[in-house]
């Protein structure tokens, strides 16, 4: 027997396993004096609990799971629910109390069986009862079941024994087998809840992910199965339990999964806790949601169209997530991004048409004819700028070179516009400004009207006009993929 007087609280540690130690002084101490005081109460002596908390809950789960294996489940409760009053966040100690509450149980139910029966005088089935309880019971109890069956034994008159064997053998087996049919009926039927129950618990863990997911899974199961039974609120107790630490646990790397397991969480959707876990949730998945729209962003000023449209497509199945008004503003700056996209996309396979027929044109038109007429040249280039106002600087396509061109058609000429000219070489022109000496080879135009024997082949005015067309048709392509996006 331990004598050791608690330096603390001034009374005997009547059990060893209550007893500790001051790793300084060795003060003697009840656990929960030592935990309560948070340290050695005796004077001069400083030593304080270290990681108290973590210390505590330790050795509570080891006594409580130390009392359940002896079958003391009223005093594995009374700590656990002790505890759990100050802390009630630990899931681990939740699950040995539960696990208590459901073997006390069993327990209870066995011995009740077993007194109605003693009270109704069927000394057969109290017997059986009694029997049964003996894995619940804890030493001391089974002494008191054993003097029962003890006594159960004394009640039954030995002429009801020798009765029965001298009944017929059939009688003998019918009883037996109705015996075991009722026995059997209790145990398989009557238990099969509370045994499945207690198997899926037996086997639940909160370790790892995968582990936590077939729990729930099992659980969730159970209680589809189970809707009218006893133990339907603590299966959907359990599913909220594990969904919430599973949710918990994954919401940084896998949020999706996370609001799929928020989901479950039924009954307590109101807590704190919960609420909290859904902005968490909702926090990483608005994250995601900017990362890929300032991703489309990018990839649009870069040219990458269908790229830019794939993040905008990803980032509308995200947002399909959270139904209702959430991302309602962003789900349609999104669906309008993906128009323009779409349109980009369109219009930059035209503008490879376009490019290709611009270049085999220009090509063409490098190599055609020109002017049949000796005194008259054929010129075909860009315009450069405007000196005067019928006076243009042109670079010639082929060859290349720069010359000066005095108009006379009366039209206005735009820097960068294909031209062509029938004119008249009037040697060179002084185009530099006052006091410099810089010319270029000048040359007059002819009106066509004039010039009867210009011999302008009608395909190259034909390719003039579709050329401007393509150059008209690629500025529009151009301008619309030069669309920002309006995110």
């Amino acid at each position: 027997m331990v004598k050791e007087v608690c330096s603390y609280c001034q009374t005997p540690v009547k059990n060893a396993d209550e007893l500790f130690f001051c790793p300084s002084c060795n003060s003697p101490y009840h656990k929960d004096c030592w935990f309560e005081n948070n340290g050695c109460a005796v004077y001069g002596c400083n030593h304080k609990a270290a990681h108290s908390y973590e210390i505590n809950i330790r050795d509570t789960l080891v006594n409580v799971e130390f009392l359940i294996n002896q079958n003391k489940y009223a005093e594995a409760l009374t700590i656990a629910r002790k505890y759990l009053r100050t802390d009630d966040s630990s899931t681990e100690l939740k699950v040995l109390y539960n696990k208590a509450v459901s073997l006390i149980n069993n327990k209870h139910k066995l011995l009740e069986g077993g007194d109605n029966a003693m009270f109704d005088k069927d000394y057969g089935s109290a017997e059986v009862f009694y029997k049964n309880s003996l894995q619940y019971c804890d030493e001391d109890e089974k002494n008191v079941v054993n003097t029962k069956l003890e006594i159960l034994s004394q009640k039954i008159p030995e002429e009801r024994r020798s009765a029965a064997i001298r009944k017929s053998v059939i009688t003998f087996l019918l009883l037996l087998i109705f015996s075991a049919c009722g026995f059997a009926f209790y145990y398989f039927y009557y238990l099969e809840d509370d045994r499945e129950f207690a198997e899926i618990q037996k086997n639940e863990s909160f370790n790892d992910i995968r582990s936590m997911e077939v729990s729930i899974e099992r659980y969730e199961k159970f209680a589809q199965k189970n809707r009218e039974g006893h133990l339907y609120d603590k299966a959907v107790e359990k599913v909220n339990l594990l969904s919430y630490a599973l949710a918990t646990k994954i919401l940084d790397t896998d949020w999706r999964n996370a609001l799929r397991y928020y989901g479950k969480i039924s009954q307590v959707k109101d807590s704190k806790s919960v609420e909290d876990l859904y902005k968490n949730i909702y926090d990483n998945a608005e994250s995601e949601l900017g990362s890929k729209i300032a991703m489309s962003k990018k990839l649009n000023s870069l040219g990458k169209f269908i790229e830019a449209k794939d993040e905008l497509d990803n980032a509308l199945k995200l947002i399909d997530y959270f139904p209702g008004e959430t991302f309602m503003k962003e789900f349609n700056v999104v669906k309008d991004n993906i128009g323009i996209l779409n349109k980009k996309i369109s219009f930059l396979g035209k503008l490879k048409s376009i490019d290709k027929e611009i270049d085999e044109t220009m090509d063409k038109l490098k190599y055609s004819g020109g002017s049949s007429n000796k005194s008259q040249t054929d010129i075909f280039g860009i315009v450069n700028e405007m000196i005067k106002p019928d006076l243009y600087s042109i670079k010639t396509v082929n060859p290349e070179k720069m010359l000066v061109v005095k108009v006379s058609d009366g039209k206005k000429y735009k820097t960068g516009e294909l031209v062509n000219f029938i004119c008249t070489d009037k040697g060179y022109l002084n185009v530099g400004d006052e006091g410099e000496d810089y010319s270029m080879p000048y040359f007059e135009q002819v009106s066509r009207e004039a010039s009867s024997d210009s011999g302008f082949p009608t395909d190259k005015e034909t390719m003039m006009q579709r050329l401007r067309y393509l150059k008209t048709q690629k500025e529009k392509a151009d301008s619309v993929l030069n669309l920002k996006l309006k995110l």
